[in-house]
């Protein structure tokens, strides 16, 4: 498959003009999906488009990726809601972008994304900690999430990316873990 980043600098527009504009991007995500449809022809096998887009409905709405036309015209199979160069959004409002994208895409797949950077500032660690990325892996999948997207994986640390790779996150252990250091994200 292919994915499609409409957050890594998503000021594509003149401010004021994002929806206007949107066409444009909805034509890029038509003419991607008719290049699937034919490598799936190729290939012999479904060719699926992921798109990452702001965390928030209003936001991705606000920047000119109009999803929810995606979704209806079959353009996407999955939607990846993530934040980009800042802390993992513990509110993503995941229960909400199942809402209006089940309305007219029941089968589009959507998968809560985290970028790995806790700030980007000069001085400040870039990195989130186990603690942080397992309490917002548990608050996913209490929301209903079925799957995750991180973003810059291969860039954590040791101590992040070896659970990560070796699915360590799927196990109770690690819920555990998220239970006793994040508690006021928890209760």
């Amino acid at each position: 498959g292919i994915e499609l980043d409409w957050t890594r600098f998503p000021f594509y527009f003149e401010p004021g003009t994002e929806m206007a504009n949107s066409i444009h991007l909805t034509e890029i995500m038509r003419k991607t999906r008719a290049a699937a449809n034919r490598a799936e022809k190729r290939l012999g096998h479904q060719v699926r488009i992921a798109v990452r887009i702001a965390a928030e409905p209003e936001a991705a709405i606000g920047l000119g990726t109009d999803f929810m036309t995606w979704a209806k015209e079959g353009l996407v199979d999955v939607v990846v809601p993530c934040n980009f160069y800042h802390a993992a959004n513990y509110a993503l409002p995941y229960g909400e972008w199942k809402r209006q994208i089940g309305t007219v895409a029941p089968s589009v797949k959507i998968y809560p994304g985290v970028d790995i950077c806790v700030g980007c500032a000069p001085g400040q660690s870039r990195s989130t900690n186990l603690a942080r990325f397992a309490g917002w892996i548990e608050l996913m999948r209490e929301a209903g999430a079925e799957g995750f997207y991180v973003f810059n994986a291969p860039y954590f640390a040791d101590d992040m990316r070896l659970p990560l790779y070796r699915g360590d996150f799927a196990t109770s252990k690690i819920v555990s873990f998220a239970r006793a250091t994040l508690p006021e994200f928890l209760d």
